[in-house]
């Protein structure tokens, strides 16, 4: 066991170095090493491919542990244990842990722009809130938070009084957070159309093949575009509703069957979004095979039920859009928009 500061890359390399020469090696030998996802990302695992290291970056929850009711867990224990599954993977068992896709530098960087724009709507929403929280403590109702710092002084409470002081400068500070946020998502969005229209744009033809479906923006499709279908490659249906999260996880042991739903290991953004187009699917596509499905199976059903069906739609609706970009098979009775839509 050797210990190198983190980030610290070129103690990484001589150590590597000295560990050939002690074992006798020769200088080119094959190196394989592997590291378990987190808040360091995946930019160590580009560097070490890049110098003809073979890396696998694992899924954390994928690892077996230990079931007892105190787990003990140090670094050491972990190292010996990452070594322990990589011998295992190369000694031909090819299931100890999953392996982590990892996505090229440049898609990467592409999909912080989502990403921060939904913290941003977040963001948005908790200054509105905020905003709408001092005045109704004052008796006041107004919707038109984004122009409010120039009628602070015109607001009155029901009965005729100004509101106070400290109450205006903090109705003040939260505009300016939310006017900030409002500006942000506005050059956020200018910038995601900016790549999507850029010549030759991937990313651009596959949005611009889904916006051609009603009920499906360029927002929606743009998210799934960077964080699904870009760059992962899928060989069959299964992978495809695994990959999102929405596949079934059975408990079935002995005497006991029972089911605990979908499993939701996959991209939970991914997931969201699904369900949120599922629902909008059977208002925007009714004539399609996949809502008629759902209501021919829901037609007498209750809430909750409709409920768990829509999850199977919104798996059913991910395979379409993954057969559409890939095949250029349109999903069956469905609707496309009346002119060619361009992103």
């Amino acid at each position: 066991c050797r210990t190198v500061e983190a980030r610290d890359l070129k103690a990484v390399h001589d150590e590597i170095a000295a560990a050939k020469k002690r074992f006798g090696l020769p200088p080119n030998a094959d190196v394989v090493s592997c590291y378990e996802a987190g808040r360091d990302g995946f930019w160590l695992h580009r560097h070490l491919v890049q110098n003809g290291i073979a890396n696998i970056v694992i899924d954390p929850a994928s690892c077996e542990v230990s079931r007892r009711a105190k787990q003990v867990k140090t670094d050491r224990i972990d190292g010996e244990k990452s070594l322990d599954l990589l011998i295992r993977y190369y000694a031909g068992y090819r299931k100890p842990f999953r392996i982590v896709n990892v996505p090229p530098a440049e898609v990467e960087d592409a999909r912080r722009l989502h990403r921060e724009r939904a913290r941003l709507l977040t963001e948005e929403l908790r200054q509105r809130n905020r905003m709408q929280e001092i005045l109704i403590t004052t008796g006041i109702t107004t919707g038109r938070y984004l122009s409010i710092d120039t009628r602070l002084e015109e607001l009155r409470t029901p009965d005729g009084n100004p509101i106070g002081e400290h109450a205006k400068q903090e109705l003040r500070r939260a505009h300016e957070r939310l006017t900030l946020a409002h500006r942000q998502q506005l050059e956020i969005k200018a910038e995601r159309l900016a790549l999507l229209r850029a010549p030759g744009s991937e990313a651009g033809k596959q949005v611009t093949t889904l916006v051609q479906l009603r009920g499906l923006a360029w927002e929606s499709a743009a998210l799934l575009v960077y964080e699904f279908f870009l760059w992962r490659q899928f060989r069959n249906r299964r992978q495809v509703g695994a990959a999102a999260g929405m596949v079934s996880a059975p408990w079935l042991s002995d005497k006991t069957d029972r089911e605990q739903g979908i499993s939701k290991a996959g991209n939970h953004r991914v997931r969201a979004l699904m369900v949120q187009l599922a629902w909008g699917w059977l208002r925007h596509q009714p004539d399609s095979a996949i809502s008629k499905w759902f209501q021919e199976r829901c037609q007498h059903a209750g809430r909750r039920v409709r409920k768990i069906a829509i999850v199977a739609v919104a798996r059913r609706l991910l395979i379409s859009f993954w057969r559409l970009l890939q095949d250029g098979v349109v999903p069956e009775g469905v609707r496309l928009k009346r002119r060619p839509v361009r992103v």
